[in-house]
């Protein structure tokens, strides 16, 4: 699940996504290279990419052009992936600092529990010599 959405691909710029929309939606390669300028193995890339993250379809058009197509939803498709996606980077910034906090908080605990352990068996010692002594002096 989560190692998933890190390895996949960035999602297309907003150049790319515009063009995809002012297209219908389906767009060949040559249409995005031709709308956006881009080349045509850059429109290529885009195209793989967001049908590969919005579940797009293929087509293959009368002149057997690869037409790909995207459902009105696409966009929230991509935002909730993209969202998802700047969540797990956040997680994974933090992780290191995360695991540091809770190695360093458990060592402090077992440093303290080990101290308190020892304090109480001092006090305990002292106070059966007290009274060992309480003992010799009434008896």
């Amino acid at each position: 699940g989560m190692k998933s959405i890190l390895n996949e691909p960035s999602p297309p710029s907003s150049k790319v996504l515009k063009a995809v929309d002012k297209l219908g939606r389906r767009a060949t390669v040559s249409d995005l290279a031709a709308a956006t300028g881009l080349s045509l193995s850059e429109a290529q890339d885009n195209l793989s990419t967001l049908a590969s993250l919005t579940a797009g379809t293929l087509e293959v058009s009368s002149e057997g052009t690869i037409v790909y197509s995207f459902d009105k939803g696409y966009r929230g498709t991509l935002s909730a992936r993209s969202g998802k996606r700047r969540l797990q980077e956040q997680f994974e910034k933090v992780k290191p600092v995360l695991f540091y906090i809770t190695k360093v908080s458990f060592g402090i605990a077992l440093l303290s529990s080990i101290a308190l352990i020892f304090t109480a068996i001092i006090v305990i010692q002292s106070s059966s010599s007290r009274d060992d002594r309480d003992d010799r002096r009434g008896g």
